[in-house]
């Protein structure tokens, strides 16, 4: 598995989190946002959660360890995730795995 850090910013360059929700996929947690761009929002998928929110950084802000899904998930997988979480957030669009 390939773990990261993922720091919860509210606000990151041109991007605003407009919402963060855990969704359980296949026994994991993934760690899913709506993010909201100058024109438009998606989602964006961080990935799978190995621990939610532990630590702190120097800015106060609380930061996760995840995994990336692509290491969890093939193609036709987080295609079928992509349906579910779209369904989830009740919108349209497209679903970014970082």
């Amino acid at each position: 598995m390939e773990t990261k850090d993922f720091i919860h910013r509210p606000k990151q360059g041109d991007l605003t989190r407009l919402e963060e929700r855990l969704i359980t996929y296949k026994g994991k947690e993934i760690l899913v946002l709506r993010m909201k761009g100058y024109s438009s929002t998606f989602i964006l998928v961080p990935g799978i959660v190995v621990e939610s929110k532990t630590e702190v950084n120097e800015e106060g802000l609380p930061v996760s360890r995840v995994d990336r899904i692509c290491t969890f998930l093939d193609h036709q997988e987080q295609k079928k995730l992509s349906e579910i979480i779209l369904k989830e957030f009740n919108t349209t669009g497209y679903v970014n795995f970082v």
